[in-house]
């Protein structure tokens, strides 16, 4: 029998753990535990706080956790990560607690959010882990990555300057708008890590129109997220 203090159904966890096993993901018992803990609190406080939307139980395991865990492959062998738009923590605290050697900064605007997520790791005690509360364009100066010629905004928690290997965003803007909006991150050999639903063919023609000096390469990977009939690709720009 499940512990109760999972907070996730028989099913849920049966889901999730049958999912990894199609994704063919390896994990700690650690790990396992720590992907369960912030599942059930977003789960318990999801309505309270408006952090995700799901029709039923199982929709959280299959639309969030693994859709989220479908990228991970893609980062695996990443150090400094920064998930834009983190919402309650997808994909950016289901990789910290999947691989404890990477640092993930999760970022969002909206301040409960972030707090939530602080709360979440609080009880959850990974290490690997920065909460930014800002929008994206402003993050190399919450970071230190430009001239420090004014105060550190309010409710980061990172304290130095930071260079983000790779930048994930999982449902957000559109691939151009995201390379405008990370400008200020750039610098040779970066990723940037997007999913998308269907294969992005018009966003991948204004990408290569405006942006071919600064990316040195782009490649689409069709993903299968178990227990989800949905298309899903993985979109990764190489930067110059």
């Amino acid at each position: 029998m499940e512990p109760k203090h999972s907070g996730l159904s028989r099913v849920q966890c049966q889901l999730l753990e049958k999912g990894l096993d199609q994704l063919e993901l390896e994990l700690s018992e650690a790990a396992l535990a720590a992907i369960k803990q912030h599942l059930a609190l977003v789960q318990k406080w999801r309505t309270k706080i408006n952090l995700i939307s799901i029709a039923e139980p199982g929709e959280l395991i299959t639309h969030h956790a693994l859709d989220s865990l479908a990228l991970l492959k893609h980062v695996e062998h990443s150090r400094q990560l920064l998930d834009i738009g983190t919402g309650a923590g997808f994909p950016g605290m289901q990789f910290a607690a999947a691989r404890p050697g990477i640092h993930v900064s999760l970022l969002d605007s909206r301040r409960r959010r972030i707090e939530f997520l602080r709360m979440v790791n609080a009880q959850i005690g990974l290490e690997n882990t920065s909460f930014i509360c800002a929008r994206v364009e402003e993050v190399a100066r919450v970071t230190g990555m430009v001239p420090e010629n004014s105060a550190r905004p309010p409710h980061s928690d990172v304290q130095t300057p930071a260079k983000f290997d790779t930048l994930v965003a999982r449902a957000v803007t559109t691939l151009d708008q995201l390379v405008k909006l990370t400008a200020s991150l750039r610098f040779s050999g970066q990723r940037l890590v997007a999913m998308k639903g269907r294969y992005p063919s018009e966003e991948l023609e204004v990408l290569n129109r405006e942006f071919a000096g600064q990316i040195d390469s782009v490649s689409v990977e069709a993903l299968k997220v178990p227990g989800l009939n949905a298309e899903r690709h993985a979109v990764i720009i190489k930067f110059v």
